[in-house]
């Protein structure tokens, strides 16, 4: 492959990642990151293996390697799975750079496409997420396949394409629309006739099949289901799109809008009054602009980036999935405008508005992680000696939460996990849970006297932000 182009804009990203990475670090895991496979604790079985090849639903080696690697070195968690991510991102912001510039952008709107990828609120799921190596690099491989296709040569770009399209596979199931998504942008853009674009997807029939076969072959007998992702309710679907569109193309402080507890609609309305008249005057073109096959290419390649997660379920990580073609499509907008002195002027405004957004959510996670450790500190402390088996008995409540963002402090708890976190996972090394309903609360004693006569070391207790011993 040529050389990856930088210019100024990457360079100053390229020079930032050491300080954004730094402050990624500082999150703590809450809620799903507990319990994935890119934990320390997750039970595999005892062959590495086990960690290769399809479980449940999933097949994502990648993910099972880093489960290993942090099984042995319990205190890399969650530092190496941020720094993971981030270079997913940031790697990803570079190749979409490359792209709009293979597409023949011009620098401003090459500029607008990396740029928008980098700050989008549309990345905050994934980037400021723990469990989220899959999302990212499915993306990241997805888009490097991309590139590989339009820039190469053949018969080496079908080479690189099909194996990078398969890497990204490997990494989250979604990552198989780019074996397809490339000879849709390099047909519209006039890189390749029709004929080709046919003759490279047998190609990639071929390699998906193989994929399946061999997924089929691997997977083993007990498989779990999470019905979650098979709602197949209107409501559902209809939720799926608003999430897709609005954390997608509305930068706005989603936290000051959707949290009560957070919930400031000035400061909702600053944010929108900043970054929506750029976004505005980039997709104020002419109709020309709008209807012809290179738009219409892009936002066939930006659905069908998002549709398997459209079809099952779409949360704050998901928009990810579709973010580098929503950014080409931003770009191609840009570079078609004749504005642009006018997008100049409006681009700060949108900077700051989007910075604000990634910081405000930042924060919240970092919030969000601190009441977890808190809970599990006020544990530890109340524990005057290791003790193995425990009984954690959790009363839900009614708190609201927002995503991974502004997480309920019982999942921050992580039902048990950020005690285990805290004590290097040496102790305890089993955990029975009741959850209980508020109005079960005068069930608690009951429970844990039950627990003491069952052999259990220690009873704990989560009500609301507060975690105890209470046996």
């Amino acid at each position: 492959m040529k050389k990856i182009k930088l210019n100024p804009l990457i360079t100053v990203i390229i020079i930032l990642s050491p300080i954004i990475a730094y402050w990624l670090t500082l999150l703590l895991p809450t809620f799903d990151d507990w319990g994935y496979f890119t934990t320390p604790d997750y039970d595999f079985g005892d062959s590495f293996y086990q960690h290769l090849i399809p479980r449940y639903t999933y097949w994502r080696p990648w993910d099972g390697i880093i489960g290993y690697v942090l099984s042995l070195k319990p205190s890399w968690f969650p530092t190496l799975n941020h720094i993971i991510v981030y270079m997913a991102h940031l790697g990803g912001t570079i190749i979409v750079y490359n792209i709009a510039n293979e597409l023949k952008f011009s620098r401003f709107a090459c500029n607008i496409t990396a740029l928008y990828f980098f700050i989008s609120p549309a990345m905050l799921g994934t980037v400021l997420g723990i469990d989220s190596p899959n999302q990212a690099y499915a993306s990241f491989w997805g888009l490097l396949s991309t590139l590989a296709y339009l820039r190469l040569g053949r018969p080496y770009n079908l080479l690189l394409w099909l194996t990078c399209a398969l890497i990204g596979t490997f990494a989250k199931e979604n990552a198989i629309v780019f074996f397809v998504i490339p000879q849709i942008i390099a047909f519209a853009f006039r890189r390749i006739t029709l004929s080709q674009a046919l003759k490279d997807t047998v190609w990639a029939i071929a390699v998906v099949a193989t994929y399946f076969i061999f997924r089929k072959l691997l997977t083993t007998d007990v498989v779990y289901i999470n019905d979650e992702y098979f709602e197949n309710t209107f409501a559902r679907k209809f939720k799926n799109v608003c999430v897709f569109l609005g954390m997608t193309w509305l930068p706005l402080d989603f936290v000051s809008l959707v949290h009560p507890p957070c919930r400031n609609i000035p400061l909702t309305i600053a944010t929108i009054l900043l970054s929506f008249p750029f976004m505005i005057a980039v997709f104020a073109n002419k109709s020309k602009h709008w209807l012809n096959l290179q738009f219409a290419a892009l936002i066939v390649c930006l659905l069908a980036a998002a549709s398997p997660h459209l079809v099952t379920l779409f949360t704050a990580m998901h928009p990810y999935a579709a973010l580098g073609m929503a950014a080409l499509i931003v770009g191609y907008m840009a570079d078609k405008s004749e504005r642009t002195a006018l997008l100049k002027k409006l681009l700060p405004m949108f900077i700051l508005s989007c910075i604000f957004i990634d910081w405000h959510h930042w924060q919240k996670s970092y919030e969000s992680g601190l009441i977890g450790k808190r809970m599990a500190q006020d544990i530890v402390n109340a524990t005057p000696k290791p003790v193995n088996r425990v009984f954690l008995i959790i009363v839900n409540d009614d708190t609201p939460k927002y995503s991974s963002f502004c997480v309920i402090p019982r999942d921050a708890f992580g039902r048990g996990k950020s005690v285990c976190a805290l004590n290097g996972y040496e102790w305890p090394k089993d955990i029975e849970i009741a959850d209980l309903e508020e109005y079960e609360a005068y069930k608690i004693d009951s429970i844990a006297d039950k627990a003491v006569v069952d052999h259990y070391e220690a009873v704990w207790l989560v009500q609301e932000d507060v975690a105890k011993v209470i046996r």
